[in-house]
């Protein structure tokens, strides 16, 4: 532990990371415990000393825990040194010691806050925190609010409404709705509070960098604004109704009653809320009876049904209210809740816990898991490490805890996956002079009398700064895994059945938790339907196994009708991503057909409709249907969602229209080939015009390209629908404004007539090339069309006049779209996609990164870097407004100030988080990083790369991947 210590120390520093600081002011601790233990040498008698010596304690322990999580966990608590307390002195400490925290409280706020003044009085404020985004790196937080004062204050403290807005991940959207909260709600009589999320994310209230500016605001409120901690509400709208069934499990112990409107959560094995967490927090949760837009009206439904089985089965527990307003929509009326709230009073000490932590959003494969079971740092940001009197020293996924107690016998009923487990305990739970029994699955793990410290006291007010929630003696217990008693035993229950498959989901033996909940399913129905089918399709695609992860879904969807979100992406799953080549056609129209009748004006929902009713041949049906989506599109919505639209409505009547041609409109390009496109004469006599004419046979036209190939009728389809996709992807996204000018394709399937085509020179490349003053681009087949998408971002830069940059945009940009793919699926059709899935140049950049700055770069061009820091332009949000400013420039623009303003950072900011975004991928680069077919979208291509990406092989004959 020593020699890790000095290690993080040498490479951390002394400086940030407080070590020397600390050093001192454990040294000036252990004075005044020296002090204190040689005036009063006996038990239950330890006087307390003055404010200014309890702020150096209090400091001291405020420094431990500000430490970096890692540093934190091999560094000792410091330690007063002063002998146990009695009883009496124990209640003594307590007192002063929340005096004295009121004053540090006071003593850490901002010069920002002090200068906007009480916040109770202006109607905003602010509160500060640090957050470790990563070992090495210490963020300061600031979070802003709104607020306003209802009613007197009651005897007692007043209570808090802390309400969540609305909102997605749109900056100007989010403004509006924390705007709009101010004045959301009456609140009878109380403090309310409503914060502004820190980031602007789809899903701002998941996001773990909120909990420690939720501490401080709640640290704040009841040692500042006299706030009774046992009358803290929380409440949200969508957004924040989400919001609230994350962060109300998440944690439990700090709310009175929590309500959520309009709003819904994840429930399941792996699911993000952990509804099980409610056992002594009532919710209110409503919903509009027509409000089925990312499934808030099932998934609500769920949530509630969950709470109502766990309450059936624990009495005591889980009190839920749940309200379906008929006929109303995303908008209802809720101005009961802040009232229903009121009534609620928080147990700070209940008899019983319930504590499973929540399933971070992961992937699904062996990699994934395995981060989970190490406890990976990104992971970790979202466990919990305390709920009320359990303090869980290394959280992690997978881990459940119940435990209840009785006196001074405290019983773990449930430990999955629990390595260290302290029960924090206090005069008011037990008598402290006594032993405390713990028992474990019919043992004894326990049997001792705790010792009540000063430390015990500081370390639980700095984890909560709540009064009701500082105990002053702690017991470390190991409790028994109780799951694995479950292994080799014939289970009858449904609740044994969903534990033992995500025990045996940790330790990766997917198979037999894939069995556990199929008998879950078989023994209660609607039970394994709510908390087994969305974990066994996960189960299912980690097994790799397609056939059954797809027949999951459809059970899943027909069992659960009445879920629009389902139904949807049952339909997708069903169509397999591509309308020419469904898995199930039939019942991929069946659910979108469903999904669209209960919400026939949904764009989203009528887009997959219309993809299924093409694969299912109703052309004129699938035309009407994309139509009126269109028609449906919110005014809010983007341009760039109409465009697309579009593209697939011109693609749609593109393959079923021939459009007629006069002679005066048939682009020259139509014709057959002429020597003006093609180079010199071959060996054999023939010119080049006329290998390419006597080899390239077919011809395949589409609106801005012509091609010239030798390749098979089925292969050349499949090819120009690539292209087309990619045209339409790039075209549209990257280069609006361009007029696209019509290209010649020539495709060689074979190198030997390639290379006679170019007789009895060499071409310029063994792959292909791009000849701009012909705007004709010429490839070899055989060895891949990788040079294809890359030329094609090359013709791309010269109709649109940006091929005068330096090579780290001129070669930068194309190689990051060169990467071709094709797939054969396990039904035996053939999958043409373009994506960068996997690329030769991201191992040398990782190799080449250290030895580079950006500036280097910039100057030298290096190909494998360029190419990988476009890729991280554009898995940093930045590279279309990049490419799109450079355009728009045109010839006037310079580079290097255009990367700036459109990434928004200063330039060493740019480098630093480019480099170390490098060094954090794979090492063999077998990343997903885009994909660009106009018929995937990126989570089907990320579910697809996650379920074959480990047996894939390269069919050489055909140049494509096949599945194994």
């Amino acid at each position: 532990m020593q020699r890790a210590r000095k290690q993080l120390t040498s490479k951390h520093g002394n400086a940030e990371r407080g070590d020397t600081q600390m050093n001192y002011r454990f040294s000036a601790f252990g004075v005044l415990g020296l002090w204190l233990c040689a005036s009063f040498a006996f038990a239950g008698d330890v006087p307390v000393p003055e404010q200014s010596e309890l702020l150096k304690l209090i400091q001291a322990h405020a420094d431990h825990a500000a430490l970096a999580p890692d540093v934190r966990a091999i560094t000792p608590r410091p330690d007063a040194k002063l002998p146990p307390l009695g009883k009496a002195d124990a209640e003594k400490w307590r007192q002063a010691l929340w005096t004295a925290w009121v004053e540090h409280v006071k003593q850490t706020r901002t010069p920002q806050q002090i200068e906007l003044g009480d916040p109770w009085k202006t109607g905003k404020g602010i509160v500060p925190a640090t957050w470790w985004p990563a070992p090495e790196k210490k963020q300061a937080l600031v979070m802003r609010y709104f607020t306003r004062v209802f009613g007197q204050k009651p005897e007692g403290g007043w209570p808090l409404y802390i309400n969540l807005h609305a909102g997605g991940n749109v900056q100007r959207d989010n403004d509006r709705c924390w705007a709009l909260t101010r004045s959301q709600y009456a609140i009878g009589t109380g403090l309310y509070l409503c914060p502004r999320s820190l980031r602007d994310l789809a899903e701002s209230w998941y996001d773990p960098i909120n909990y420690p500016l939720l501490d401080r605001i709640l640290a704040e409120a009841m040692a500042l604004w006299d706030v009774n901690p046992d009358k803290i509400y929380l409440m949200g709208f969508s957004m924040g109704g989400w919001g609230v069934m994350h962060l109300g499990p998440a944690l439990p112990d700090r709310w009175a009653a929590v309500s959520a409107t309009s709003g819904a959560g994840f429930v399941g094995p792996t699911g993000r809320s952990q509804p099980d967490n409610l056992r002594n927090t009532p919710i209110l949760i409503q919903s509009g009876g027509t409000d089925l837009a990312f499934g808030r009206l099932p998934l609500s439904r769920a949530f509630a049904a969950a709470l109502k089985g766990f309450h059936e089965r624990d009495p005591a527990g889980y009190e839920v209210v749940f309200k379906e307003h008929a006929g109303q929509g995303h908008q209802i009326r809720d101005g009961d809740a802040p009232g229903w709230l009121a009534l609620h009073t928080r147990d700070p000490l209940p008899k019983r816990i319930v504590w499973q932590q929540p399933f971070p959003t992961v992937g699904n494969s062996k990699e994934d898991i395995d981060k989970l079971n190490e406890r990976d740092w990104a992971s970790a940001a979202h466990y919990a490490r305390q709920v009320s009197w359990l303090r869980n020293e290394k959280p992690g996924a997978y881990q459940r805890i119940v435990a209840s107690r009785d006196g001074n016998t405290v019983t773990i009923e449930e430990a999955e996956h629990v390595e260290e487990l302290v029960l924090l305990l206090d005069d008011r739970m037990a008598d402290l002079d006594q032993p405390v029994r713990v028992l474990c699955g019919g043992k004894e793990l326990a049997s001792a009398t705790p010792k009540r410290t000063v430390d015990a006291l500081i370390a639980s007010l700095i984890a909560r700064g709540d009064p009701r929630l500082m105990f002053s003696a702690e017991l470390p217990v190991k409790p028994i895994d109780t799951t694995a008693a479950l292994e080799g035993k014939d289970l009858t229950t449904v609740t044994d059945l969903l534990r033992r498959a995500r025990h045996r989901q940790a330790q990766k033996r997917f198979a037999e938790a894939l069995e556990d909940l199929e008998a879950a399913i078989k023994l209660e129905p609607a039970r394994g339907l709510a908390g087994g089918f969305k974990e066994m399709q996960t189960l299912a695609s980690t097994l790799k196994d397609v056939p059954r992860s797809i027949e999951i879904v459809r059970r899943w969807a027909d069992a659960d009708a009445g879920n629009i979100n389902l139904q949807q992406q049952a339909s997708q799953v069903c169509l397999g991503g591509d309308f020419t080549h469904p898995i199930d056609a039939v019942a991929a129209l069946r659910f979108a057909e469903r999904a669209v009748a209960a919400q026939p004006n949904d764009p989203r929902l009528l887009q997959t409709l219309g993809f299924a009713q093409r694969a299912n041949g109703k052309i004129a049906e699938s035309l009407a249907t994309i139509r009126k989506a269109m028609d449906h599109l919110p005014a809010k919505d983007s341009e760039e969602q109409r465009k697309r639209m579009e593209m697939i409505l011109k693609t749609f009547e593109g393959k079923d229209q021939k459009p007629e041609k006069t002679d005066s409109d048939k682009p020259a390009s139509a014709k057959p080939l002429s020597a003006e496109a093609t180079p010199g004469k071959a060996a054999s006599g023939k010119s080049a015009s006329e290998v390419a004419r006597d080899t390239l046979t077919r011809q395949i036209e589409a609106r801005d390209f012509v091609i010239h190939t030798d390749l098979s009728e089925a292969q050349a389809k499949h090819y120009a629908a690539v292209f087309e996709g990619f045209y339409n992807y790039f075209g549209t996204n990257y280069f609006p404004v361009v007029q696209r000018k019509k290209l010649v394709m020539l495709l060689f399937s074979k190198t030997a007539d390639y290379e006679a085509f170019h007789a009895p020179g060499k071409p310029p490349s063994p792959f292909g090339y791009y000849q701009p003053a012909r705007n004709t681009l010429v490839v070899n087949v055989e060895r891949g069309l990788g040079t294809a998408m890359h030329e094609l971002v090359h013709h791309f830069q010269t109709v649109g006049g940006m091929d005068h940059h330096p090579d780290w945009i001129n070669e930068g940009i194309p190689m990051f779209f060169e990467k071709f793919m094709g797939y054969v699926a396990n039904d035996g059709t053939l999958h043409i996609s373009v994506g960068y899935f996997s690329n030769w140049r991201f191992p040398v950049a990782k190799e080449k990164i250290g030895a580079y700055t950006l500036s280097r770069l910039i100057e030298e061009g290096e190909p494998c870097l360029a190419s990988s820091f476009m890729l991280f332009l554009h898995k940093k949000g930045h590279l279309r407004r990049f490419v799109q400013q450079l355009q728009a420039k045109g010839k006037e623009a310079k580079p290097e100030e255009i990367l700036v303003g459109s990434y928004g950072q200063p330039f060493a900011t740019i480098e630093r988080e480019w480099k170390e975004w490098i060094a954090g991928q794979p090492i063999d680069g077998n990343v997903n990083l885009v994909p660009l077919s106009f018929v995937r979208t990126e989570p089907e291509w990320d579910a697809w790369w996650q379920a074959n990406k480990d047996r894939l092989m390269w069919d050489e004959a055909q140049g494509i991947y096949r599945v194994r």
